[in-house]
């Protein structure tokens, strides 16, 4: 399953910190809390396979606050000071790389990989090297703002959106081929079905976040976009996790941390959608990006259906991760009034 994160805008705990060790967690696995034990010793040895030189490389420390998915380090030697990404899961780390550069080529502005280094028998882990801004993210750093210019954030987002959904590419869901850009399945559908399970529909029903009524709209969600790319809207490298949380500026939006798909580009809209319910102006922070975006009400239900989909994805997802169950419905509450007009969209469209 992709990783997700859980975030809330006025937490003073959600700053970034840097500690001497990266986050262990108890629902990790085994394999996974060893790797990020044991990976400080094999950072030390970067200089051996990279750029950075060997003499006055120093590790600041581990990124803690943030960070679920990958292992994430601050560096420095005499050139400058960088970000150091790894993770178990090699192959995550290269798809990342590969999509911060293809989104680079189409005009994103994004976090620059200056360094890809794959996972050898003498060097056991794949690791990126990434320029380090030396600022909070803009969600960091738009707390104290006025409505004005929390507003003005959410219209560089929707851009930012627009701008992404120009790196086409081909079938759905986890990427097989980084040389072309293709999904592993060859519907929308496809995609989704992995992430609705029986299993996962019947945690829906036990926790009471979604009827049986409403989990048989799935299909009808589906179906919705599926005709939009029938008529002809290509898929696109998505981010999957766009919040003013995975960027960096205030005055221009830098993108980085990406859970690389390829899927419908309304995934991206429906995302941050979600992330901008948590802020100090919802309901206008949603309209400011979708402004932003250049959206048009003609693909209104087509979002919707998106929208629908993905909330109940995060619900699952937010169940499985936060602290506690209280702590995942609270974020949930907050998601529920999107959900409801989602459904209402769906149900009307059926008439």
């Amino acid at each position: 399953r992709p990783r997700y994160t859980c975030r809330g805008y006025n937490s003073k705990s959600m700053k970034t910190k840097i500690k001497d060790a990266p986050l262990i967690h108890g629902w990790m696995t085994p394999a996974n809390k060893r790797f990020r034990k044991n990976f400080i010793h094999l950072a030390r040895r970067l200089p051996e396979v990279s750029f950075l030189d060997a003499k006055t490389f120093s590790i600041d420390g581990f990124f803690v606050g943030y960070s679920v998915g990958s292992v994430v380090m601050r560096v420095r030697d005499k050139t400058g000071v960088y970000v150091v990404k790894s993770s178990i899961d090699g192959a995550r780390i290269e798809r990342e790389a590969a999509f911060l550069k293809h989104w680079w080529s189409v005009g994103v502005d994004t976090l620059r990989v200056l360094a890809l280094i794959t996972q050898t028998k003498s060097f056991p882990a794949t690791v990126e090297i990434l320029e380090y801004i030396p600022t909070g993210t803009t969600e960091e750093e738009m707390q104290g703002k006025n409505k004005l210019q929390v507003l003005s954030l959410y219209l560089m987002l929707g851009k930012t959106l627009a701008k992404i959904r120009m790196a086409q590419g081909g079938g759905y869901g986890e990427v097989v081929s980084l040389k072309k850009f293709i999904g592993q399945y060859k519907t929308y559908g496809g995609q989704v079905r992995e992430i609705f399970t029986p299993n996962h529909i019947r945690q829906l029903h036990m926790h009471k976040l979604a009827t049986k009524e409403e989990t048989q709209l799935i299909e009808r969600a589906i179906a919705i976009v599926e005709t939009d790319a029938q008529r002809g809207r290509s898929p696109v490298l998505v981010h999957n996790d766009l919040g003013l949380f995975n960027t960096f500026g205030i005055k221009k939006i830098k993108v980085f941390d990406p859970v690389a798909q390829i899927s419908h580009p309304f995934v991206d809209v429906a995302v941050s959608l979600i992330w901008a319910s948590f802020g100090s102006y919802p309901a206008q922070s949603r309209v400011a990006l979708l402004k932003g975006y250049g959206f048009k009400a003609q693909d209104a239900l087509i979002l919707q259906a998106v929208l629908y989909l993905k909330i109940m994805e995060r619900w699952l997802w937010w169940l499985k991760r936060s602290k506690s169950e209280k702590e995942a419905l609270s974020w949930i509450r907050k998601t529920r009034s999107l959900f409801n007009t989602a459904k209402k969209s769906i149900l009307s469209a059926m008439l």
